[in-house]
């Protein structure tokens, strides 16, 4: 009897260190099977990322392209905006600077003559005629300066708005320097002048300082469009 039971406690302690290893087993193969689906979802997961990563830096990549692209369209335009300006500026610079001297020259003597006859008839036809000509010469200037204004319009589409000050500023000192100019040869068809030549000297200034003025604008619109050109 004592054997029988011995047999049976063996059997049963045998059985239960069956169960306890069967047990333990079938938790550490639960672990890692969790583990190893761990781990296949962190794969999948890194490939998702890399997968995000990709399309992320795929798209950066191509907004980068285009805005270098935008950025060349942008400067080509603005040179060529700023190169077409300076271009007409020149051409107005050269036509006034050309029309005024070439006109009163051909009309200067004909008023040195009126004036040196002395007959009263003659000398108010060479005022007459020479402020015509003012007239007339600088009508056509404001003209051709409206028309340069007006070219701006696509140059200022694509300034900065210092630039598109600037250029206001331009036009101002333009018109007053036109200005100067225009009341100093009036001023020379008047009988004062004849009589004293000194009196020319404060419409003199005047034209000169309003040319100086012209001249430090204009530099001050090239620097600026050159910074721009450089921004870009």
């Amino acid at each position: 009897m004592y054997f029988s039971e011995l047999i049976f406690g063996f059997i049963a302690f045998c059985a239960g260190c069956i169960t306890v290893y069967l047990t333990a087993y079938s938790k550490e193969k639960g672990k890692n099977k969790a583990l190893k689906e761990d781990l296949i979802e962190t794969e999948n997961e890194k490939k998702r990322i890399q997968a995000k990563f990709d399309t992320e830096l795929e798209s950066i990549k191509k907004q980068h392209a285009l805005d270098i692209k935008k950025r060349e369209f942008r400067y080509i335009d603005k040179r060529e905006q700023f190169t077409k300006y300076f271009g007409l500026l020149e051409s107005f610079h050269t036509k006034s600077n050309t029309l005024i001297s070439e006109r009163f020259q051909s009309v200067i003597p004909d008023f040195f003559a009126g004036f040196a006859s002395g007959d009263k008839d003659r000398i108010s036809s060479a005022i007459k005629f020479f402020a015509e000509t003012n007239n007339e010469i600088f009508s056509g200037l404001y003209e051709d300066l409206n028309k340069l204004k007006a070219e701006t319009h696509g140059l200022r589409l694509v300034s900065s708005d210092e630039l598109d000050s600037l250029l206001n500023e331009l036009d101002a000192v333009m018109t007053n320097s036109i200005n100067c100019t225009s009341e100093m040869l009036q001023f020379m068809s008047k009988p004062e002048f004849w009589q004293d030549q000194k009196l020319l000297a404060p419409y003199q200034g005047n034209v000169e300082r309003s040319a100086r003025e012209v001249e430090l604008v204009h530099s001050r619109v090239k620097k600026q469009m050159k910074a721009e050109l450089d921004e870009i």
